[in-house]
């Protein structure tokens, strides 16, 4: 499961960096989009603005020269000097006209140059004033034209000069980026026409509709309108660029995972090959430990009852030494058998076989009966014990006999580590919602640096009963004491300073 989390991860990963980067790619194409169609939109209506402007000036600066076509329409002679000087102002105009009030002209068509859309725009300029430049097709020339009002003899014209629409294509090219395409585009019923790009008006442009298509639309990134006018110009991503970028980032990513996978197959292969040595030897272990114990067991049991037997025999004639050799070795023998059962019961913890069975006891009956066993004991070490009985007949759910061994090893690690003619207190009382039982010595207590480690396996601190009297101890019986008690549904843990030892078990009320 966990070599298939490792892989899930990992895929999910090199996912969400694809993703991550691809929105960055994008986001970083939307941005230069968005900044060159200010620019474009902004140079477009500067431009336009400016031509406005100079056609203006013109007409000012040769208002006698028009107001003689005005008077003399049909005067070649006027028109060459027109030109000349049209010429050397606006070297790239396409052709110029002179309106009267209804927008008609005054002279003659230049062979067609002026078409059906200009001469409409150009009435639509003289009655209304306004005008919004198109680019208009002619077989000569894509144009767009400029008009300006003046007036001769107080009557009101209209000069009207028309322009290479490339200057338009030119401004698009000087602000175009790579992997990315500028048009010019006029709505035309609910259809974008394209006016131009950066390689020249639509007239260049190598195809049947000059409208946009769906997937030309697709690719915008960014669009702004051209104030004034009727333009929008837009900025398309290269076409296939998004795909050709995501498919680089999910190739590179298809090959870290093909790298990362035997990687992490050698790696998963080693680790079962580990763990299945590792679980071999912790089964050998458990099995010598439990055929060891057991072995022990019997024999350690039936040696005590004949220790026991021959101690208590002992008459007024047997020799001091030989009582204080039997009782020697029956103090040996149960300990023995106390370190048996604990290696038991560390087997069955770890190996999950370890079953309590969990019933409504007296809280009180049960410590006085560990109290009881644990008499002589005391006695040894000149340790009393006192019980303190906040809630006499308090019902807790526990295994009894379970709950019996942790007061006992409870009860003995206070005796030991206590102080010589120590009084021992265990306390009965409410605690937040349930109830506590404590154990408490006057020892020196548990050094700082021992007090995390205190409830690990075989762990053995540095206690003693006095400066120069060293306690015996395999280091289990804390380590199982807080299996039992977890197991009973309870929490067990304690508080320690230079004046003693508190450990507490807390029970929840049933």
């Amino acid at each position: 499961m966990f070599f298939i989390f490792i892989l899930a991860f990992t895929a999910m990963l090199l996912a969400w960096i694809d993703n991550t980067r691809i929105s960055d790619f994008k986001a970083g194409h939307v941005a230069i989009a968005n900044e060159t169609t200010t620019s474009v939109k902004e140079a477009i209506a500067r431009f336009i603005s400016e031509r406005r402007r100079f056609v203006t000036v013109f007409t000012l600066t040769h208002h006698d020269t028009l107001s003689a076509i005005v008077n003399d329409a049909g005067n070649d002679t006027l028109h060459d000097n027109l030109m000349e000087k049209l010429t050397l102002f606006f070297p790239k105009h396409f052709a110029y006209s002179i309106a009267n009030s209804k927008g008609d002209t005054l002279f003659d068509n230049f062979d067609g140059l002026l078409g059906t859309q200009c001469i409409d725009d150009l009435r639509n300029f003289a009655i209304n004033q306004t005008h919004s430049p198109k680019i208009h097709p002619n077989s000569e020339l894509y144009h767009f034209d400029i008009m300006v009002p003046f007036t001769v003899d107080d009557k009101k014209y209209t000069f009207f000069l028309s322009f290479d629409a490339d200057l338009l294509a030119e401004i698009l090219s000087d602000s175009s980026v790579p992997d990315h395409e500028l048009i010019l585009t006029l709505p035309v019923q609910d259809r974008k026409l394209i006016e131009a790009t950066a390689n020249g008006s639509r007239v260049h442009l190598d195809r049947n509709d000059f409208r946009m298509t769906q997937k030309e639309e697709d690719r915008v990134l960014s669009s702004k309108l051209v104030p004034n006018t009727e333009w929008e110009i837009y900025d398309l991503q290269k076409a296939g660029l998004l795909q050709e970028f995501n498919f680089i980032i999910y190739l590179i990513s298809a090959a870290i995972y093909l790298i990362f996978f035997p990687v992490a197959l050698s790696w998963y292969r080693s680790t079962i090959k580990i763990e299945k040595i590792r679980q071999e030897s912790d089964e050998h272990k458990a099995e010598f430990l439990s055929t060891v114990s057991h072995e022990l067991r019997t024999p350690l049991t039936a040696i005590k009852g004949s220790i026991g037997l021959i101690a208590g025999n002992f008459n007024n004639e047997s020799s001091e030494q030989t009582q204080k050799l039997s009782e020697l070795a029956l103090k040996n023998t149960e300990r023995l058998i106390n370190i048996v059962n604990d290696l038991l019961d560390i087997q069955k913890i770890e190996s999950g076989k370890l079953k309590l069975e969990l019933k409504d006891e007296n809280l009180t009956a049960l410590v006085e009966q560990s109290l009881d066993a644990m008499k002589d004991y005391g006695k040894q070490f000149e340790v009393k014990y006192q019980l303190l009985d906040l809630i006499p007949n308090e019902i807790v759910k526990v295994d009894s006999n379970r709950f019996i061994q942790v007061m006992n090893n409870l009860l003995s690690n206070a005796t030991k580590y206590g102080k010589h003619n120590d009084v021992v207190e265990v306390c009965i009382n409410p605690y937040k919602d349930g109830v506590r039982v404590s154990v408490s010595d006057n020892g020196s207590g548990i050094k700082k640096d021992s007090q995390d480690k205190i409830f690990n396996k075989f762990y053995q601190g540095n206690g003693q009963k006095e400066s120069n009297v060293r306690v015996e101890s395999t280091g289990l019986g804390l380590h199982i004491s807080r299996e039992l008690v977890n197991s009973m549904n309870a929490k067990i843990d304690f508080s320690s300073s230079e004046k003693g030892t508190v450990f507490y078990i807390d029970f929840k009320k049933t």
